[in-house]
């Protein structure tokens, strides 16, 4: 059975936005430093404006398993907003949104998305 799930993601980080903007769009690089990132391969490059490329994500869950699927990019908004398309394990979008307010930049991730796993 599909479970759907919605969730939204809040950040606030004391940096530049060009720091904050690299660090999430070069995902490859997530398991260096993000926990629950186990592996990020790149199994299309984005194409020249930044887009339609496609990554596969394997992460490691609360619950004792992990989670594999691809995310193609659909929009670049440099420093401003980027979106992707899920498929695989997980079904549905992503939407990464980045603000600077003074010293702070804000991110925001909506990730809309099925679960198409079985057992």
């Amino acid at each position: 059975m599909d479970v759907k799930y919605s969730f939204v993601t809040r950040w606030q980080l004391n940096a530049s936005l060009q720091e904050v903007w690299d660090a999430i769009y070069n995902s490859l690089e997530w398991p260096q430093w993000w926990k629950g990132a186990v592996s990020v391969i790149e199994i299309e490059k984005n194409d020249e404006n930044g887009i339609n490329g496609i990554r596969n994500y394997t992460w490691r869950s609360a619950l004792p398993y992990k989670l594999n699927f691809n995310m193609r990019l659909i929009e670049n908004k440099p420093l401003e907003s980027l979106k992707g398309v899920a498929f695989g394990e997980l079904q549905g979008d992503g939407e990464w949104l980045f603000t600077q307010r003074g010293s702070l930049v804000c991110v925001q991730y909506n990730w809309n998305v099925i679960t198409t796993r079985q057992g």
